[in-house]
């Protein structure tokens, strides 16, 4: 695999997605050159409250979504390169994620106060409609910073990367944005038109955090680690927590057991960090998950295809998603 070592604390997005672009096209007052697609009616209303299929099966929270897509008979599109972890390890992560979250665990943190928990995050995914034959690749790709609170209305910026003409197009599939506006989102949410993974305050004890999650698949326990990683990975996108919680996030990962030991790694955004990982689809896909090594926060998440996908004309070793966990505090007001 290709190494990727991003420089300093920066961060370094693929060579077709530029940051700096990003901004200026929020910021400019001009038109966006995109070719927004119409949304189908009423499919704002059915956004909400549910997950947007990409790769990963993130969570999104709402209609503001970019899709980039590009016919079937173009060349594949352009991929970010993989992390440079341990490929061969077989070693398990149970004693890893046991005594980090240990070590969590009796961390001495501030109590976090805020009327708002405030979350930024950035998602990468390549994906194809297979049901549908000859239809569009697509690349969702986002920046989103989110204002929550359980008790009053929650704002949500999503941030599109630029787009080159006449080869992608974007796709709102939410409320159309006027075309004097610059290519960003942002978008109210009420009370009941939010869902963050868990219906509670996750748990600090990695057994009832299980359970938690276990109410939330509507299974019973022991549920399969995929489902385990999956939804506490996203649960990690949205949650402000705090060192007990985090600990219990890393015990309730080595219960759920099949994770393997990656080392030590430089994520793509240039932080340090632990590397496990668990295959899924019958050995088809890696998960890749990479945790601070001094609090235990959740960095980043990644998925590999491990087999050539020949609907995506990618070979095996391919990124096929990520997602940045980049900001986790409360604050007292929207920004």
């Amino acid at each position: 695999m290709t190494a990727h070592r991003p420089p300093d604390e920066a961060i370094v997005w693929p060579s077709h997605i530029n940051p700096a672009a990003i901004m200026a096209k929020a910021q400019a007052a001009k038109p966006c050159t995109a070719t927004p697609q119409p949304p189908t009616p009423s499919r704002r209303s059915k956004l909400r409250r549910r997950a947007i299929a990409c790769g990963l099966a993130v969570t999104t929270l709402t209609g503001g979504v970019a899709f980039f897509a590009s016919p079937a008979s173009a060349s594949p599109p352009a991929i970010p390169g993989t992390i440079d972890f341990d490929a061969a390890s077989t070693e398990s992560a149970y004693r890893s994620l046991t005594d980090l979250a240990e070590a969590v665990s009796r961390r001495q943190e501030p109590t976090a106060v805020g009327a708002y928990s405030f979350t930024r995050s950035q998602i990468w995914s390549l994906e194809s409609d297979r049901h549908r034959p000859g239809a569009d690749k697509h690349v969702m790709a986002q920046d989103e910073q989110l204002w929550w609170s359980p008790t009053t209305r929650s704002r949500l910026l999503t941030t599109l990367p630029p787009q080159q003409p006449d080869t992608v197009r974007a796709e709102w599939t939410g409320d159309l944005p006027p075309q004097s506006e610059a290519p960003r989102a942002m978008d109210q949410l009420g009370v009941n038109e939010i869902s963050l993974v868990l219906d509670q305050t996750p748990a600090d004890d990695a057994d009832r955090l299980l359970a938690q999650v276990a109410a939330k698949e509507q299974k019973p326990s022991p549920l399969p680690p995929m489902s385990v990683l999956r939804t506490l990975a996203d649960m990690c996108r949205y949650h402000v927590l705090n060192p007990t919680q985090r600990a219990a996030v890393l015990l309730a990962l080595a219960k759920a057991g099949g994770l393997i030991y990656r080392g030590i790694v430089t994520d793509r955004g240039g932080r340090r960090g632990l590397a496990v990982s668990l295959d899924t689809d019958d050995h088809t896909l890696r998960q890749v998950l990479v945790f601070d090594r001094d609090n235990g926060s959740l960095l980043s998440r990644e998925q590999i295809t491990l087999v050539a996908d020949d609907d995506l004309r990618l070979p095996a070793g391919s990124v096929t998603a990520y997602v940045l966990y980049l900001e986790h505090r409360t604050i007292n007001k929207v920004g």
